[in-house]
């Protein structure tokens, strides 16, 4: 899920209780581009033309038909990272930061294309899983978050099979790219939160893969 707030955001006991750590998504947002302008190209090639948990084309001639995806969605990442609980004025949090934003969570492979309900209906499950995590009242697995119907629409197990199959995925090319940056404590503690998250949400489902 891609720059849109959660319709029950505001709702969220995680974001309102200063005693649970919360940070933002938005604090991995590109600082000085419009991340969809930039990828779009690429991110068409590389899937080539397809969505990638639909099994369809892309309609790329009809407005606002399509959101770009984070596959691991940036709300993945600041979960991780709130669970080192760094401030926002740590240098290691700054350092974490920089190097996701830049190298990681924008990159074209954590990018998709795919229609605009199943892009919310995902990034509304990841951030109810993620909120129930937060406060402790997580009590069913991921996927049934992902089909639970939200405004009167749902998506069916195959596309969730495919959603969760391509964030175990994209989680594991994330791992590897911060174990590229070499010894870096802070580095290797959010690996080690992503893939406790990894297990939790059991993003080593198999599906078919177009």
């Amino acid at each position: 899920m891609s720059g849109r707030a959660f319709p029950d955001a505001k709702a969220s006991s995680a974001t309102h209780d200063p005693s649970i750590p919360h940070i933002p998504p938005s604090v991995l947002d590109p600082t000085e581009f419009y991340l969809r302008g930039r990828v779009q190209g690429d991110v068409v090639a590389q899937w080539k033309g397809q969505d990638i948990y639909n099994w369809e084309r892309l309609d790329l001639a009809t407005p606002y038909a399509l959101d770009l995806d984070h596959i691991l969605e940036k709300q993945c990442f600041t979960y991780a990272l709130s669970q080192l609980n760094l401030r926002k004025e740590d240098d290691d949090f700054a350092l974490a930061a920089v190097v996701l934003r830049e190298s990681v969570v924008n990159e074209p492979n954590n990018l998709a294309l795919t229609l605009s309900s199943t892009n919310r209906i995902k990034g509304t499950g990841v951030y109810k899983f993620l909120d129930d995590a937060r406060t402790g009242h997580r009590d069913k697995t991921f996927t049934r978050y992902l089909s639970a119907k939200r405004d009167g629409e749902s998506l069916n197990r195959v596309v969730t099979g495919r959603i969760t199959r391509n964030m175990g995925i994209s989680m594991k090319k994330c791992q590897r790219k911060l174990s590229d940056e070499g010894d870096t404590p802070v580095l290797e503690k959010l690996s080690g939160q992503l893939q406790k998250l990894y297990v939790e949400m059991e993003l080593n489902r198999s599906a078919k893969s177009p």
